[in-house]
């Protein structure tokens, strides 16, 4: 069982993910590479802005995370492969 940290950042849609702490840390690193995301043009550019935003959360110790389908506890979607699935 997985526990849920402050530095963790939560998959999810609605109040509870988005008012998470860690989901507001992340989205604040997020927001400060944006610009500089949208103004690179190749892949590979953008996937190595998305992997050192990723990068910085587990330096704080936190991970990426989801409710299981029975919504019943938490999954780590890293050890997963979903997050590196998605910065390819």
């Amino acid at each position: 069982m997985i526990t849920i940290k402050t530095n963790d950042v939560l998959a999810g849609r609605g109040t509870g993910s988005n008012q998470f702490e860690g989901n507001v840390k992340f989205r604040a690193l997020v927001e400060k590479r944006k610009q500089e995301y949208k103004t690179r043009v190749k892949h590979k550019e953008k996937k190595k802005i998305a992997y050192e935003i990723l990068s910085q959360i587990h330096e704080r110790g936190g991970r990426f995370l989801k409710l299981t389908e029975e919504s019943t506890q938490v999954e780590d979607v890293v050890e997963n492969g979903f997050c590196q699935e998605e910065t390819e």
